[in-house]
């Protein structure tokens, strides 16, 4: 099934995670996950939900840096299994669990985390359904619990031109639905989230040796040398380089921290 996702014409994160087998996919990469981390007041008597949390890294990590209890959801069943498995590996199962779960439907009782963090994952709501999502999040938080928010951002409100160059170039709904700093920063009042914080942060083109970074040096290497073996990985990526390059005003990502 993979192999009929055409490597030229498929949505950037598609392409990414099939075919270059980047594990770490959301703007900024690990550094903004450190970012995010370095904000969360975490400790061993916080219970957390991450919502998108993929493979589990995060949360695997989180619970065995602070030894809280932590549960992660996603939409994709299979990365689902992935990350409990992940987590029996690490030790650490007592402490964080995986399920299947929509951010839109939350199916946790009123008041029952502490802090709840996600990463790009309101720009793969519509429009319409992302201050549902949002509401969820502060129902299911404790009352003063922190929600954070990690989401690619446009620097300046968008042209159409820059909007009709991007969809071309990255076929992806992640970038026509994500919003400037501070039409995130009011959803989320909006969605009657308290006290914003936003850490704002552009865009700058990363090489191909800092992916190495993001996804450890096994996985680096390999995706290195699919770069060098594969005229059409490698022409993709450098398509996709030089649209960032060419946008950095437009484009970055948002940390956003509020309250209950």
């Amino acid at each position: 099934m993979n192999k009929e996702v055409d490597i030229d014409s498929c949505d950037m994160y598609e392409f990414m995670n099939i075919h270059v087998g980047l594990s770490v996919l959301h703007p900024g990469g690990k550094k903004a996950t450190d970012e995010l981390i370095e904000l969360l007041p975490l400790d061993n008597r916080k219970t957390v939900l991450e919502i998108g949390s993929g493979t589990g890294i995060t949360a695997i990590y989180l619970a065995k840096k602070y030894g809280c209890k932590i549960v992660g959801i996603d939409i994709n069943n299979e990365l689902v299994n992935k990350a409990n498995h992940a987590a029996e590996r690490a030790g650490v199962s007592q402490l964080v669990s995986f399920a299947v779960g929509d951010a839109r439907h939350l199916d946790f009782k009123d008041e029952q985390f502490d802090v709840i963090f996600s990463q790009a994952i309101l720009v793969l709501i519509d429009d319409d359904e992302k201050e549902l999502a949002i509401r969820e999040v502060k129902r299911v938080l404790k009352s003063g619990g922190i929600s954070a928010w990690s989401e690619l951002s446009w620097g300046k409100e968008p042209t159409r031109e820059f909007l009709t160059v991007a969809a071309k170039q990255t076929c992806s709904k992640g970038i026509s639905n994500a919003t400037t700093f501070e039409g995130w920063k009011a959803l989320l009042i909006k969605a009657g989230l308290k006290n914003i914080q936003v850490k704002e942060v552009l865009f700058q083109v990363r090489g191909i040796f800092s992916i190495i970074e993001d996804e450890g040096i096994k996985n680096g290497i390999r995706i290195m040398w699919k770069y060098i073996v594969n005229n059409k990985i490698r022409n993709r990526m450098r398509q996709l380089s030089s649209f960032f390059a060419a946008y950095p005003e437009y484009l970055g990502y948002g940390i956003y921290l509020g309250s209950k």
